[in-house]
């Protein structure tokens, strides 16, 4: 419940407490939130009960960090980030150099990836017994987790740029460790020492210390901003971008709320401006679930109101047919033979083209992530026009998107564990790759045999074909 608070969010949940037809209702939540709960309820003239649970399975920070050493990560610990980049980052290493199987959790992935990578690291037979994942994993799943240890602690907040996360957040996260049952003690730590000192402080501040909610969150619905289009603009067809605009602009509210962000929606509003569509349906259409920062998705918004304005039966977007889906999986899997199929030598002698293919690899998920986006637009208009959507159609293919992410995931996987058995140790890496800069840099007739001056160009061109005439046929980016 304390997301009522939440700058972004914060209008959903004060809408239904206001305004959801119930006899009662329970509200789940951090305390912070009950000062606020009360103070609305009262002036309703309702009666709030409130029922104080304890945390069963203590929790504790640890004296030391890991000292930013990977193989400090044990079995049941969840290394938390918040970046996509990053949690791939940390799932390969961990991988590679401590041989543990990751799953991996945050919140663009589709929601039923996040339940089966979640069931995985459940299942303490299945041998994923490692957790990387983003604050998603703060509400709303049951994880099996002894250990949190913070990767990083500052997170990028829309309009803030990078800083520290939020106190509650923190503890939010640090709580899914010491699942009742499993353990005596739920652990937190940070990777580096930088972090400790803030983290212990968070989890060990004492709740009376901690900042309540003062505000609940607003956002106009459609009959607001019906009735004063109406008497600001009489006889017009204004737009819903100046209308919102100036509704916010002149509104006054009271010491009790906030008016929640609207820079995503004036954007999506703005876009459709020269569409033909009634005031009701601009508002539908600016409060779609677009991510606006995505151009792909903003792409497909477009094209969706667009063809709703034509009166035709809209259908998911080229590029995102099941032929596409099967072809693209196609071309990671091609890649990771590929590479796989190499000896420990060639590897050492490719590892100037191999990196940046490795690191290239988690832009399958991603491109799968961005056809999720697309159908989850698709699937919540369907909702409100059930008439002009296939509903059915995109269920569909949000299940095979979310069966191709899976596999992506599995493979990725295989191929760190191959990589770490194959490879040699850093040392003689590290030894190899000075020799051959040094021969190189001298022009040594022995630097490369020919015999391996082939199988780089063979290897090279192979990667060529794959990644470049590959991507482009069949990835939009």
């Amino acid at each position: 419940m304390q997301m009522i608070g939440d700058s972004e969010r914060g209008s959903t949940w004060t809408s239904v407490l206001l305004g959801i037809q119930a006899r009662e209702i329970h509200l789940c939540g951090d305390p912070t939130a009950i000062p606020i709960v009360e103070k609305l309820c009262a002036q309703m003239g309702e009666q709030v009960m409130v029922n104080r649970y304890e945390r069963m399975t203590p929790l504790h920070v640890e004296k030391n960090s890991l000292n930013e050493d990977i193989t400090q990560i044990r079995d049941r610990d969840c290394v938390v980030a918040f970046s996509r980049k990053d949690l791939y980052s940390i799932k390969r290493l961990i991988e590679t150099e401590i041989d543990k199987k990751c799953c991996i959790i945050y919140g663009s992935l589709p929601s039923r990836v996040r339940s089966e990578q979640a069931e995985m690291f459940n299942d303490r037979t299945s041998g994923y017994n490692v957790l990387v994942a983003s604050n998603a994993i703060g509400m709303g799943l049951n994880l099996d987790i002894e250990r949190v240890v913070f990767f990083k602690t500052k997170m990028f907040r829309k309009g803030q740029g990078n800083r520290k996360m939020d106190l509650s957040l923190c503890r939010q996260v640090a709580g899914r460790a010491g699942r009742r049952g499993f353990y005596k003690n739920g652990l937190v730590t940070t990777f580096s020492g930088d972090n400790l000192n803030y983290v212990k402080y968070c989890v060990e501040l004492k709740p009376d210390a901690i900042p309540n909610i003062v505000k609940a969150g607003l956002y106009p619905d459609f009959n607001m901003l019906q009735k004063f289009a109406n008497k600001t603009y009489p006889g017009e067809q204004p737009k819903l971008h100046v209308v919102l605009k100036q509704f916010v602009a002149l509104s006054s509210i009271n010491d009790d709320f906030f008016m929640c962000n609207q820079e995503d929606n004036i954007t999506l509003s703005e876009a459709i401006q020269g569409l033909n569509m009634s005031f009701k349906e601009q508002f539908t259409f600016s409060r779609a679930p677009a991510q606006v920062y995505v151009e792909r998705c903003m792409d497909s918004f477009m094209n969706y109101a667009k063809e709703f304005c034509s009166s035709n039966y809209i259908l998911i977007p080229i590029g995102i047919s099941e032929e596409d889906l099967h072809n693209r999986m196609k071309l990671f899997e091609e890649a990771i033979d590929l590479i796989k199929n190499l000896s420990n030598e060639q590897q050492e002698i490719q590892s100037e083209v191999i990196e940046p293919i490795l690191n290239d690899l988690s832009r399958y998920s991603y491109d799968f992530e961005d056809d999720n986006r697309v159908i989850l637009l698709y699937q919540w208009l369907a909702q409100r026009y059930p008439l002009r959507f296939d509903a059915p159609l995109a269920t569909r293919m949000s299940n095979l998107v979310s069966d191709y992410i899976m596999r992506v995931f599995q493979l990725q996987t295989n191929h760190n564990l191959l990589s770490a058995k194959k490879t040699r140790p850093i040392e003689k890496r590290k030894q190899f790759a000075e020799r051959r800069q040094f021969a190189e840099k001298k022009n040594v007739d022995n630097a490369e045999p020919q015999s391996r001056k082939f199988a780089n160009k063979k290897f090279t061109d192979e990667l060529d074909k794959l990644f470049i005439e590959g991507r482009s046929k069949f990835i939009k980016k």
